[in-house]
């Protein structure tokens, strides 16, 4: 009985190890920041949102000239209630934008701001989530 209870005990724990618990809710009408592998749920909207990935970084490096501004692309995983992957892009020429159910989340930037010559590690979103 103690080594079942030992063992239920190690699996509980090392499944809480590899789903951290998600942190405070935020609100519909709310800017937040969210890192890369964070998650976080939408008060009254039963949903959790993580920023899973950077698909693509090609904006142009703060210490260069581009012809264009470039873009970031990445993906949001929403599980519960309205499951599915999600891709937000950092240029306007793309969508920034994604409706999901009654409400929508809008990706208003990506840091760091890449630099020529330098990888880029350390991604935080900064997303809103809204009503149509």
């Amino acid at each position: 009985m103690r080594l079942l209870l030992i063992v239920c005990s190690l699996l509980v724990l090392a499944a809480c190890a590899a789903n951290p618990p998600a942190r405070a809710p935020v609100k519909v009408g709310e800017e937040f920041r969210l890192a890369l592998g964070e998650s976080v749920g939408i008060e009254q909207k039963n949903v959790i949102v993580k920023f899973e990935q950077v698909i693509e970084d090609s904006r142009c490096p703060m210490n260069a000239r581009c012809i264009w501004e470039g873009n970031a692309r990445l993906a949001l995983r929403v599980s519960d209630s309205v499951a599915g992957r999600y891709e937000l892009n950092t240029s306007t020429r793309f969508n920034t934008r994604e409706k999901i159910a009654d409400f929508f989340i809008e990706l208003r930037r990506l840091d760091p701001d890449r630099v020529a010559g330098a990888e880029t590690s350390g991604y935080v979103a900064t997303l809103f989530v809204g009503v149509p």
